[in-house]
């Protein structure tokens, strides 16, 4: 166990039987393929890119962030699950996409209570550099809910996945941007401003508040 990597406005229980827990993400990017990269690319979407400063092998320095250190987030937080079911902690499993919007539309419309958790142990190791524990995504608005696609042929790179950032604060997350900076970004903030937010070199011109 790290405490540093734990947020004490979690409300789960201090890690147990399995200590190595993370509370905090890094950003993959506007990208819903799960570690799609340069070294990995997607054959169900091979437009996708990995457009954040955190991905599979990822060689990331400050002069690539080129919308600028203070437009790019580059951690934010994620509840940790407890293990047993839970709306704003599971990971639910939902048929494989190969667009963005699909992802966003499939996993958006989910029941939870219906749903069947891939897993409920967010965030249980945080030497796992995958989206179950390290990493989130900028495909839907902070605290919506998290879903992996199954069935995915081939390598993680095919595999859809939303997985946005969440909080016990109200109203939103806190976010690490490329320059230090804290900022806690309302649930309710614009898509299109929120993926600018996760992309690293996408030139967008974000006015976002």
């Amino acid at each position: 166990m790290v405490a540093t990597f734990l947020c004490p406005s979690d409300p789960a229980p201090q890690p147990g039987d399995w200590p190595g827990q993370n509370n905090y993400y890094a950003n993959l990017g506007a990208t819903f393929m799960c570690d799609v990269s340069e070294v990995l690319p997607s054959t169900v979407a091979p437009t996708e890119k990995a457009t954040g400063v955190f991905y599979y092998r990822s060689k990331v320095g400050i002069g690539d962030i080129t919308d600028g250190t203070s437009n790019t987030v580059l951690f934010s937080e994620k509840l940790r699950g407890a293990g047993t079911p839970n709306a704003k902690t599971d990971l639910l499993m939902m048929q494989n996409t190969s667009t963005m919007l699909d992802t966003l539309t499939r996993c958006s419309g989910m029941n939870p209570a219906t749903a069947t958790p891939l897993t409920s142990k967010q965030g249980y190791s945080w030497v796992m550099g995958e989206m179950c524990c390290t990493s989130y995504n900028h495909v839907a608005t902070p605290n919506s809910l998290s879903c992996a696609g199954l069935g995915f042929p081939g390598n993680m790179a095919n595999m859809a996945m939303q997985v946005p950032p969440s909080s016990a604060h109200t109203g939103g997350v806190n976010a690490v941007m490329g320059d230090g900076s804290l900022r806690f970004i309302n649930n309710s903030i614009d898509l299109t401003a929120w993926r600018s937010l996760g992309t690293r070199n996408g030139g967008e011109v974000n006015t976002a508040n």
